[in-house]
């Protein structure tokens, strides 16, 4: 698949840096311009997402893989959309994870290209317990966690990443399981497109190849997604209610 080019591909979203506190992104929407805080992931939240991928890696590596731990990796995706005059929403499911605290980036990103290449050098169902010891060891630990940050790829350029262009504010909405039973949250996001080359979109692609077969076309984007609101969307008192 080949990259889109030209003027207008990436979005003009601005990350500025807080002083204290997590910052604020600067976007364009619908002819505004607006000024979005930046927020930190709750700390129920983060701890659901490393549970629930710990538990769903251990069950790969034991040969009963459980499928409702996807519940934390694939949440629904929803753009204002831009390509249809009907329905104002687009949704898609999207692979989104959490991301490392800048100053780790390069060491991880290496250590799991290294991973990649020796897999399909050495051969990748045959080297695939290796990379799931290297994520059950990536997410053992929450602290080396960018809170204010997920990531995405955009493996298409069709429908999400159009709308993203005219409007990068976009709300993933999480389905899962936890110990206390069904978990749900609504996480609000301004959607910064990052071109390949860059050490992001590096690290975004080599997690998400960690566990799949790296394609043969690269990439068209990586997404870094800056957090600027947590609800509860769960059933029961706390329905809808703002966590950050």
């Amino acid at each position: 698949m080949a990259v889109p080019s030209g003027e207008g591909t990436v979005n003009t979203v601005r990350y500025v840096e807080g002083d204290g506190d997590p910052g604020k992104v600067l976007i364009s929407a619908g002819g505004r311009e607006m000024e979005l805080e930046v927020r930190s992931l709750p700390q129920e939240f983060l701890d659901w997402q490393v549970g629930t991928r710990l538990e769903g890696i251990r069950s790969f590596l034991t040969g009963s893989p459980q499928m409702n731990a996807f519940g934390a990796h694939l949440p629904v995706l929803s753009t204002v959309d831009t390509t249809t005059s009907t329905f104002p929403v687009n949704s898609a499911g999207k692979g989104v994870g959490l991301t490392v605290r800048k100053e780790l980036l390069e060491e991880y990103t290496a250590k799991f290209e290294t991973l990649i290449r020796e897999g399909l050098k050495k051969g990748w169902h045959e080297t695939m317990a290796g990379r799931l010891e290297a994520l059950l060891d990536y997410y053992s630990d929450a602290s080396k966690f960018d809170r204010t940050v997920l990531s995405s790829l955009e493996l298409y350029a069709r429908r999400t990443y159009t709308n993203v262009l005219a409007d990068p504010r976009v709300t993933l909405l999480y389905v899962g399981m936890g110990a206390e039973g069904l978990k749900s949250y609504a996480v609000h996001c301004v959607a910064e497109l990052v071109p390949p080359g860059d050490l992001f979109y590096r690290f975004a692609a080599a997690v998400h190849d960690l566990f799949h077969v790296p394609g043969k076309h690269q990439y068209p984007f990586a997404y870094r997604l800056w957090v600027c609101e947590v609800y509860d969307k769960a059933p029961g008192s706390r329905a809808s209610q703002r966590l950050v």
